[in-house]
């Protein structure tokens, strides 16, 4: 589990609770809530396409694909 989500980016693919995942839409700006787009969901699919802030505690896994 993170301790906060400093480094997560832009782009970057959240796992979360439920198997959730989410695209990071842009930087925290507390370390602790990030905006994301649900875009895969194999319980709730309402979320799907749905915009949230999600917390550093339902962060399961950071998939990141930037390349710098």
């Amino acid at each position: 589990m993170l301790s906060d989500l400093w480094n997560v980016r832009v782009g970057d693919v959240l796992e979360l609770g439920e198997s959730i995942l989410g695209v990071v839409l842009a930087a925290t700006e507390d370390g602790e809530w990030i905006p994301v787009r649900y875009v895969s969901s194999r319980r709730r699919l309402e979320l799907v396409g749905q915009t949230d802030l999600a917390h550093v505690d339902e962060v399961q896994a950071v998939f990141s694909f930037a390349h710098n």
